[in-house]
């Protein structure tokens, strides 16, 4: 699902994935929308979207990973050494920035290392 927001001519101005005061639902499929990723004045606010989208994607593929870990499909020492420690440096930054996750031993210790 998308949400856009339109200015005082209905003409749509933002697209974003959560919902946000002052945006309506809209679908991928809808001609605006359309409309509004092919126009060369929106290029900016298109790359934006994109950055986000690969930000989300981002954090998309780590749970994909995470999943797949703990159903055994994968082990965590598949990845090369450097691949190991920016997972276990992400996990730890996240943790670090919730204030009621685990903390970094726990968490190291829920990791299977088979």
């Amino acid at each position: 699902m998308i949400y856009v927001k339109r200015d005082e001519k209905n003409q749509i101005i933002d697209i974003c994935f959560d919902q946000k005061a002052d945006y309506e639902k809209s679908s991928i499929f809808n001609e605006d929308v359309k409309n509004f990723i092919q126009k060369t004045d929106n290029q900016e606010n298109v790359k934006r979207i994109m950055y986000d989208l690969d930000l989300d994607m981002v954090r998309i593929t780590e749970d994909v990973i995470d999943v797949l870990i703990k159903k055994e499909i994968l082990l965590f020492t598949d990845f090369p050494e450097a691949v190991q420690n920016k997972l276990l440096f992400k996990r730890f930054l996240r943790q670090a920035l919730s204030q009621n996750g685990p903390n970094y031993s726990e968490e190291e210790e829920s990791i299977q290392f088979n």
